[in-house]
């Protein structure tokens, strides 16, 4: 929890009035979703929600995803943290209960049914009725990890309770949290307010870097614009700023004056700090990245759309486009298609990219554009040092020409002609460049697509940089005739 929750003034005052409806036992099923790419402060927000509840007496139940293992371990979670301690309740709903449903904690009662498989789903809403009856908040966090099947039922049932009994249910996720709702099949994700939590503006970024500090201290002018500038209204840098600057007041007697005023010498000590922190973090995106190959589509919208540029509607669909082929059988790319689906899910939850109001994206951490643009290069191009098929590449390269704003293709018999496996040392590397997705399937047979010719022409200009590439010399003497 950050000392200052700066910025969502708004969002925070609704929260209070539902709180104080909840006081009042007034019903209203209606969730409040916060999704927004990670370290913008949804789980901060469920803090802070959590501890206004408690200081009104309310009931508050947090969950997270290995709450969601299965219906019983939610049971008992929601069980546990709503019941005084050692309490246990005794609950007859209709129904068998299933193998492995009974467990301390929980006694329940029931008779017999024709239909045994609905009993633990009974179960759970009998359960949730009970414990709301006198107020209960209900927060989940990172519910982008819920198993579908275990959502639609927990959702549902907190829908169906809260028209009845004073309930509120709010729920964070990563930005591909909608799409997790959608395979969750839940009706409650169409009557939710959902918040969309992003970046803060300028104005309330200097006031969570400020405020927590003693009133005695200030910033000099440049001081503060140069951590503000740097920190880009991002509140996770803007955290890892205030904690830097504290530790290099802290460290130092003179800096414990009163009225003392933060200098840009100050800043550029606590620079280093932050430097590591952010380099862990973009170290971290990364791995996370080539994990899922994102990396190759992403580094070439970065590497496109250069240092001043925002991505848009255009730049998401393309990248999904990127990601949803893989072979000609899969190229099916309507809208709701499982390959589409897919890809949209993955790309969201990184929070790369995401969609902060309707058709306005940016980028969710700023600067990680930047690191992606270089590192994109370096890994791509190891990588290929490993395969012996640097000058492959640079072969592709040649055959395409230069990057343009219309989708490139070739005929695949072209490419293999370049690619003279003799000479190039590698054994079919056009199969690697499709399956790293520098290339793809087009929808002519014997067709491929580049999809990252911005990406390509970056990694061949360094490998040339490194040497890594024959110098061709001077071009051949043509013969004069005898």
């Amino acid at each position: 929890m950050p000392p200052v929750l700066a910025g969502r003034s708004r969002l925070k005052q609704n929260f209070r009035d539902r709180l104080a409806s909840i006081q009042k036992r007034e019903c209203n099923p209606t969730a409040i979703i916060l999704v927004g790419p990670r370290g913008c402060g949804k789980t901060a927000l469920l803090e802070w929600v959590g501890r206004e509840a408690k200081s009104r007496k309310l009931k508050v139940v947090n969950l997270v995803k290995e709450n969601f293992t299965n219906l019983t371990v939610l049971q008992h979670a929601l069980n546990n943290q709503a019941s005084p301690a050692g309490r246990s309740r005794k609950i007859s709903v209709q129904g068998r209960l299933g193998e492995g449903e009974a467990s301390a904690g929980i006694q329940a009662e029931y008779t017999h049914s024709s239909s045994p498989g609905t009993a633990p789903v009974q179960f759970l809403g009998k359960l949730l009725d009970i414990i709301s009856r006198k107020g209960l908040i209900l927060l989940v966090d990172e519910a982008h990890d819920m198993p579908p099947e275990i959502g639609k039922n927990f959702y549902d049932a907190a829908q169906t309770i809260g028209r009845s009994q004073p309930l509120l249910l709010v729920i964070a996720g990563t930005p591909d949290l909608k799409t997790v709702l959608q395979e969750s099949h839940a009706t409650f994700s169409e009557r939710a307010q959902i918040e969309r939590i992003g970046r803060l503006k300028r104005e309330e970024a200097r006031q969570a870097l400020t405020e927590p500090f003693d009133s005695g201290i200030s910033f000099h002018t440049e001081a503060l614009g140069t951590v503000l500038a740097e920190a880009q209204d991002y509140p996770y840098f803007i955290q890892l700023w205030g904690r830097a600057l504290w530790d290099v007041l802290a460290s130092s007697p003179t800096h414990k004056s009163t009225n003392y005023r933060v200098r840009v010498e100050d800043v550029a000590v606590a620079r280093d700090q932050t430097v590591q922190a952010r380099w862990e973090l973009y170290s971290n995106r990364v791995q996370e990245l080539s994990n899922n190959n994102l990396l190759v589509p992403l580094a070439e919208m970065a590497i496109r759309l250069g240092e001043e540029g925002q991505p848009n509607d255009f730049d998401f669909e393309l990248a999904i486009h990127h990601l949803a082929t893989s072979a000609p059988s899969t190229m099916t790319y309507e809208l709701g298609s499982p390959a589409r689906l897919e890809a949209q899910q993955t790309l969201l939850h990184t929070g790369f990219i995401w969609e902060r109001e309707i058709g306005q994206w940016e980028y969710g951490i700023p600067s990680l554009a930047t690191h992606i643009r270089e590192e994109g290069v370096r890994v791509v191009l190891k990588t290929l040092q490993g395969q012996g098929t640097v000058q492959a590449l640079k072969a592709v390269a040649d055959c395409f020409g230069s990057p343009t704003n219309q989708s490139m293709f070739i005929e695949t018999h072209v490419l293999q002609a370049a690619l003279d496996r003799k000479q190039l040392g590698a054994d079919d590397p056009l199969a690697g460049f499709l399956e790293m997705k520098l290339l793809i399937p087009a929808r002519t047979p014997s067709t491929v697509r580049l999809m990252a010719p911005h990406l390509v022409q970056a990694i061949v200009a360094e490998a040339k940089r490194q040497n890594l590439l024959p110098d061709p010399g001077p071009p051949a003497r043509k013969a004069e005739p005898s």
